[in-house]
C-alpha cells in the first residue's frame, strides 16, 4: 500500500510516500517536541518494511535532514537502518550514507555507514540515545570535490534535545556519488526487532544551511 502526497501532514514530514502502511502510522501519541502528532514505527518481530520515502532529491551535491527521534519502546540487537539516502543512476546504485540504530547491553545507540566510490564502507563512531528524552537529530551529507581523496564528509550531530552538542562524522571518498532519493523508518528489520520508535519534525534542505 503506498499513500502518495503525504505533506506536512501536522507538521511532521514533507515525504512523499508510504510503504508498509500496517508498521507505520500519525499518532498523538508520537508527537515530539510540542506538535500535535508524530510518526509512529511499530516493529513486531517481523521482516515487514514500514517507512516513507522521498523521490524528489535530484542529483543533490549537499543534502541536510532533521528530524526528532524518540527510542520509546523499541529493542533491537540488530542493527536497523533508520533513514537511507539513495543514488541511482545508469551505472551505480549506492547508499550515500544509512543512518544505523541498535539496543545492546542497556544502550540504545546511532550511528552512520557511508559509501566511498569504490563500494568500500566507512562508520562513524555511535552517539547514545535515551527513551522517552527526544533527541534532534541531523545529518550533513557533503560530495567530495577530489576523486581518490577523502574530500567529501557525513556528519551526524544531536542539535537538541537528550544529547545535544554530540556529533560524529567520517570523511569519504565519495566525488561521484549524489543523493536521489531519501527513506525514513523501518528498511528490512530484523525477526529480532520488536516495539515502537518515534519521529517527528522532519525537514531536509539543499544546502548547509535551512
Amino acid at each position: 500500500m503506498k499513500l502518495k502526497n503525504l505533506v506536512a501532514i501536522a507538521g511532521i514530514l514533507s515525504l512523499a510516500s508510504v510503504a508498509g502502511a500496517a508498521g507505520i502510522d500519525v499518532l498523538p501519541s508520537a508527537a515530539l517536541a510540542g506538535t500535535n502528532y508524530g510518526l509512529a514505527v511499530s516493529m513486531d518481530g517481523t521482516t515487514q518494511n514500514a517507512y516513507v520515502k522521498d523521490d524528489t532529491p535530484d542529483r543533490e551535491t549537499i543534502y541536510r535532514a532533521q528530524f526528532w527521534i524518540d527510542v520509546n519502546t523499541w529493542d533491537g540487537i540488530d542493527g536497523d537502518w533508520l533513514f537511507v539516502s539513495r543514488t541511482a543512476d545508469e551505472t551505480i546504485w549506492y547508499a550515500p550514507y544509512q543512518v544505523l540504530m541498535n539496543k545492546k547491553s542497556g544502550l540504545w545507540r546511532i550511528w552512520l555507514r557511508a559509501q566511498n566510490n569504490t563500494g568500500v564502507v566507512r562508520f562513524t563512531n555511535r552517539i547514545n540515545l535515551q527513551p522517552g528524552s527526544p533527541s534532534l537529530l541531523q545529518i550533513e551529507w557533503v560530495q567530495g570535490d577530489t576523486p581518490g581523496t577523502l574530500s567529501g564528509e557525513v556528519t551526524l550531530s544531536v542539535i537538541d534535545g537528550y544529547g545535544a552538542g554530540a556529533s560524529v562524522s567520517t570523511g569519504l571518498n565519495n566525488s561521484m556519488i549524489f543523493c536521489d532519493s531519501v527513506t525514513l523508518g523501518a528498511m528490512q528489520p530484523k525477526a529480532t526487532q520488536t516495539g515502537v520508535y518515534y519521529v517527528d519534525e522532519f525537514a531536509s534542505f539543499r544546502t548547509l544551511a535551512p
